[in-house]
């Protein structure tokens, strides 16, 4: 399968892979074709803005199939799993920072979430409307590994 850029600055192969499970990520790309709209509005709605305001970002998750989704852990109703959401890091920059600044943006998010697992933290960022009923975007929390809460803004 070849690479294609979803955007001007994400491909494919970025929002569908896996580094802890390599073995999963053939499939898993087979799965996103599906899902090359909402990929790509992801990347063009959510990530794109947030590279031109921080530089270069990676996705640590994008589109995540039923056998990737269910090897991370994830939610069987997450966004991933419908190519509407990622999870990222901004070299150089915290995950408050991060998650600031697109809350204080207009961006049309669904959820933002700062997330914790493993001693590691990242943003999740998804799809708003019309990818989420209106009544459930611009969701801000944070998760400790157990449970979700209203996140704190500085």
């Amino acid at each position: 399968m070849d690479n294609f850029q979803l955007s001007e600055h994400f491909s494919f192969f970025e929002l569908t892979g896996s580094g802890e499970h390599p073995g999963l990520v053939e499939d898993n790309r087979i799965d996103a074709q599906a899902y090359i709209h909402s990929l790509s509005d992801v990347c063009k709605i959510l990530l794109e803005p947030v590279r031109a305001q921080f530089g270069p970002v990676v996705v640590t998750s994008g589109f995540r199939g039923k056998a990737l989704n269910a090897a991370v852990g994830g939610a069987a109703t997450s966004q991933h799993a419908l190519g509407q959401a990622a999870d990222i890091e901004v070299p150089g920059r915290t995950v408050d920072e991060v998650f600031n600044w697109i809350h204080r943006s207009n961006l049309p998010f669904g959820q933002l979430i700062i997330e914790n697992a493993g001693g590691k933290q990242w943003v999740h960022v998804s799809l708003g409307e019309p990818y989420r009923p209106i009544e459930r975007c611009r969701e801000a929390l944070k998760f400790d590994g157990h449970e979700y809460v209203a996140a704190p803004f500085i």
